[in-house]
């Protein structure tokens, strides 16, 4: 099995020691800094696969900028360490391919690290297929230009290319799928859900429409993944992703914030209009358990709705719709409360 090359990187010794035997356990050893300049010395190698970062640490978008520019189209993961819950981690225009809360549990350390090694192996695997489909090609070429006096044989060469040629689009499609997608849930992840919003928020302003959009955050999901474990938290994750797709309309967007959030992008839509499409969605989820196994499990969720307002930017519009959540929460959860 390939080797999968980590870095761990925050201020704290005994979370580094956490994540080492995390790590560990998982069978994956980790390189480790406590600093951005420790950091950047060890990314500027352009050996790292994997970057666990603690995103308040001073020249964390440093980091993150040299880790991409090394990179470059290799596969590679970014998981991001917040000082707080997931709902805190909101990090501006930093495309991290996950985030999870520094002092998660053990297994919840784990179950992060191991899916972002599955999802860096998803990538190894396409980046092969499409390298082996390009060379093939290549040698497609190199062999026609041996036969063009022959014409058969041309014609025979020519046909294979085709087929190549759709077979690596075919991939390319994949690459770009992981590279928009949450794999997890299937809807946009979180650096595609970003520039989904900025590109609606432009449309917005420019025709004069209403925009609206809601935050939603599965209710006691950690009381799920402690009673059932891990993968059944992901097909939790799976259902309500595939339960959004049927709930939106065909210019609606939604996206995986990070954790069990989500973001849902509602055009043209004003918050009277918002409030309705959110709470009908809530109350399909309170109405259908999710089917786990052999289990069925009551599922719920806090929703936060909010309008965009001229003259915010994308993380005025996010706060607005998570303190709305927020407040859900503390009002007793499964429940849809629209920003004050």
């Amino acid at each position: 099995m390939e080797s999968v090359r980590i870095l761990a990187v925050a201020r704290s010794l005994s979370r580094l020691k956490r994540l080492r035997s995390s790590a560990a356990e998982e069978g994956f050893e980790l390189l480790t800094a406590r600093s951005g300049s420790e950091a950047l010395a060890i990314v500027e190698t352009g050996q790292i696969d994997l970057l666990l970062l603690e995103d308040a640490l001073p020249g964390a978008l440093t980091v993150v900028a040299a880790h991409r520019a090394k990179r470059g189209s290799e596969p590679h993961q970014i998981v991001a360490l917040t000082p707080g819950l997931a709902r805190g981690g909101f990090r501006g225009n930093i495309p991290y391919d996950d985030f999870f809360a520094a002092f998660a549990s053990t297994g919840e350390r784990k179950a992060r690290i191991r899916s972002a090694v599955d999802r860096l192996r998803r990538q190894r695997e396409l980046a092969r297929e499409r390298d082996h489909f390009r060379a093939a090609i290549h040698d497609e070429r190199e062999q026609s230009a041996r036969l063009l006096d022959r014409h058969l044989h041309l014609v025979k060469a020519f046909r294979a290319m085709e087929g190549i040629n759709e077979e690596l689009e075919r991939s390319n499609k994949r690459l770009e799928k992981i590279a928009r997608y949450d794999m997890l849930s299937g809807l946009l992840n979180r650096s595609s859900l970003f520039a989904a919003m900025d590109i609606e928020i432009e449309r917005a302003v420019r025709n004069g429409a209403p925009l609206g959009g809601f935050m939603t955050d599965i209710d006691h999901f950690k009381s799920i993944n402690d009673n059932f474990g891990h993968p059944y938290g992901d097909e939790v994750i799976r259902q309500i992703g595939n339960r959004l797709k049927l709930a939106m309309r065909t210019y609606d967007s939604a996206g995986r914030y990070g954790g069990e959030e989500f973001f849902i992008i509602l055009p043209n839509t004003t918050i009277d209009q918002a409030r309705m499409i959110a709470e009908r969605f809530r109350e399909s989820l309170d109405r259908a358990p999710v089917v786990l196994g052999d289990d069925t499990v009551k599922v719920t969720a806090s929703l936060g709705v909010a309008e965009y307002r001229v003259g915010a930017n994308r993380e005025e519009w996010v706060r607005s719709a998570d303190r709305a959540m927020y407040s859900a929460k503390q009002e007793g959860r499964n429940r849809t409360v629209v920003e004050a």
